[in-house]
């Protein structure tokens, strides 16, 4: 800790480039790396789809777009669906067999108020665990007031 609240914490550029850092983990190889991420854009031009897609093929370990996964199971939480519609977009896009390791939910807690606990408590149940998806992030946020977290 410095003894000043507002001074920066630096190393040299020596010193960061003796450190050796671990190779990143991918979820998707050369496309993916596992981390946090917020895919946005316009209503309507296939965000879901587009997340499903790679949800599908990484807890099935079918490569996508060319791109090899790492396979395991994954959480994808369709926070603005029921299953039923669920269920028909994922017999158009991949059929009716074969859905490997792939979780679905259409309710959750939200953040600050349980939705943590309940991803601790699915990773410790599933540890293979390669994706979870939260669609939408609007759902799961914070409400205060007039305002969202």
């Amino acid at each position: 800790m410095t003894e000043n609240e507002n001074d920066l914490i630096t190393i040299t550029a020596g010193e960061l480039m003796d450190r050796q850092f671990l190779p990143r983990h991918t979820v998707v190889k050369n496309f993916l790396p596992a981390g946090t991420f917020i895919l946005s854009g316009q209503p309507k031009i296939g965000k879901s789809f587009l997340v499903l897609q790679i949800a599908y093929a990484v807890s099935t370990g079918q490569a996508i777009w060319g791109y090899q996964v790492h396979r395991g199971t994954v959480l994808y939480l369709a926070l603005e669906d029921q299953y039923r519609r669920l269920q028909e977009r994922m017999a158009r896009m991949f059929g009716v067999d074969g859905h490997g390791d792939l979780m679905l939910a259409v309710a959750a807690k939200r953040l600050g108020q349980g939705l943590e606990q309940q991803m601790e408590y699915f990773l410790k149940r599933y540890p293979k665990a390669q994706m979870i998806v939260i669609d939408t992030l609007q759902k799961v946020r914070e409400m205060a007031g007039e305002r969202y977290s």
